[in-house]
């Protein structure tokens, strides 16, 4: 009797399962990706500050979360770097959601809302992985000391974006005068 239900119970679910299937691929395959964004620029604003400094903490931030993907394990120090991302990602994800806005417009434009952190990564010619050629006890060390990397005032992204794009407003506003002046100081000659 168990064994018949069993059965009964596993031939229930295969039709289920196939009969989904066959939608499950149409769905699919219906389903067109979307062309790569072209970025109508690539690479750093140096003349506009406010965006460099978005550009720079975006790159900060894609670090992160690569280091933080390669240290994740079922180890200690693997279950230690999970939860220290999980948080940092929580505090910085207001910041990161406006740095990926402003910079999806300003590198595509008009395409900014079809724009992904990928299409952002690749403008912005980051490498998409860390560097393989970094040796175990590299790794190792890193991954051991990421937690308290994060607490850093380096990896305090909405504080930097605030603190670095007041100053960038500030400084482009500064009138700089057409004639250097004089120095103070007599030449001797």
């Amino acid at each position: 009797m168990k064994l018949s239900l069993f059965l009964l119970a596993s031939l229930a679910i295969s039709l289920v399962t196939s009969l989904a299937a066959p939608a499950r691929a149409q769905a699919v395959a219906e389903t067109k990706p979307l062309a790569p964004l072209k970025a109508k620029q690539t690479g750093y604003a140096v003349k506009h500050s406010t965006v460099l400094v978005q550009q720079v903490l975006f790159g900060r931030a894609h670090g992160v979360a690569l280091l933080a993907a390669a240290c994740d394990a079922d180890t200690p120090v693997g279950i230690e770097t999970r939860e220290a991302y999980a948080k940092w990602h929580a505090g910085q994800i207001h910041a990161i959601a406006k740095m990926s806005h402003d910079l999806a417009k300003w590198y595509f434009t008009s395409e900014a809302q079809n724009a992904t952190d990928a299409d952002i990564i690749k403008a912005l010619n980051l490498k998409p992985q860390l560097d393989p050629n970094l040796s175990a006890k590299e790794m190792k060390d890193a991954c051991a000391t990421f937690a308290e990397m994060l607490r850093g005032e380096r990896y305090d992204l909405s504080t930097l974006m605030t603190k670095f794009t007041a100053q960038g407003s500030a400084e482009s506003s500064v009138k700089i005068p057409k004639i250097v002046p004089r120095p103070t100081v007599d030449v001797v000659r």
